[in-house]
């Protein structure tokens, strides 16, 4: 009878011991999910070229119908921007979702995501000229 009751408080002992470590990993990953939120919000909105003025040119030609996510990678693979990720929400957020054009492009180092967009984008050529 008094190994029973010494195995009961021992167990829920434990028990107790593991509800609070599960506790403590639960706040943990709550902790590190928000500061990678914090992390890719401040991303997307506090624009940042690669390089100080006056960077470097680069040449990359964009695909007809390219999504967001190819630009992005083919920026990225040239050294023009950090995370695809944070340039496909950039580029839905902005004034030039889906209007980049195909074509043969000079960017820099030194110019913002949205000023590379504004680039790609060209101004739609009047059909009455």
């Amino acid at each position: 009878m008094k190994n029973s009751k010494r195995y009961k408080r021992t167990v829920s002992g434990l028990s107790g011991i593991l509800q609070v470590l599960l506790l403590v990993l639960a706040v943990v990953i709550l902790l590190w999910l928000a500061q990678a939120a914090y992390r890719f919000g401040k991303n997307v909105f506090n624009e940042r070229p690669m390089e100080e003025k006056p960077g470097t040119t680069v040449t990359v030609m964009i695909p007809e119908d390219a999504s967001a996510g190819q630009i992005g990678k083919i920026l990225k693979v040239n050294g023009l921007i950090k995370d695809v990720r944070v340039f496909v929400v950039q580029e839905k957020m902005s004034a030039y979702h889906k209007k980049e054009k195909a074509g043969e492009y000079e960017l820099n180092t030194a110019m913002t995501p949205t000023e590379m967009l504004a680039r790609m984008s060209p101004a739609e050529e009047d059909d009455e000229s």
